[in-house]
């Protein structure tokens, strides 16, 4: 078995935050030098809060009544959650919610043949960390570590 561990500093930066509609707001996260790992990063794209939830989209939404049904992370009151389907063949998907500490996380798996996955914890203060990746021939795998302070990591 070989193991090619690879540490690649990065950073992601909230480019603007602004009010959707009437009682939505929308926060733009860019991470300019995070891989996908062959799945979505979770943290990048749209982050949009309603007073329904919390959505994350790759692309800004026109309003909030144009947000797909599938981007919900979270539903307001936030409830543990757990979905499990696996079809005859052994291909399926799972999604977990759940609270961790002072975080919820929402944790999203897929499987059959190769798996993805993707998770991401959100406390009162922003993001406490992600992780994404697949695993199939080879593993692909990346984790967020989210400091309070990285001086030498923000851009000039």
């Amino acid at each position: 078995m070989v193991n090619d561990e690879r540490i690649h500093e990065s950073f992601c930066v909230v480019v603007e935050v602004r009010p959707i509609g009437r009682s939505g707001l929308v926060s733009e996260v860019d991470c300019p030098e995070v891989e996908d790992d062959g799945v979505p990063q979770p943290v990048a794209g749209y982050w949009v809060a309603t007073p329904r939830g919390l959505h994350h989209l790759v692309n800004l939404p026109t309003s909030v009544e144009a947000l797909p049904a599938g981007s919900w992370r979270f539903d307001l009151p936030v409830r543990a959650h757990h979905r499990r389907e696996e079809d005859a063949e052994g291909m399926g998907e799972s999604l977990d919610i759940a609270l961790e500490g002072d975080a919820w996380c929402h944790r999203a798996m897929s499987w059959g043949g190769d798996e993805g996955w993707s998770s991401v914890c959100i406390g009162n203060e922003g993001f406490v960390s992600a992780s994404w990746g697949w695993a199939g021939g080879s593993t692909h795998e990346s984790d967020l570590v989210v400091l309070t302070s990285p001086p030498d990591l923000l851009p000039p």
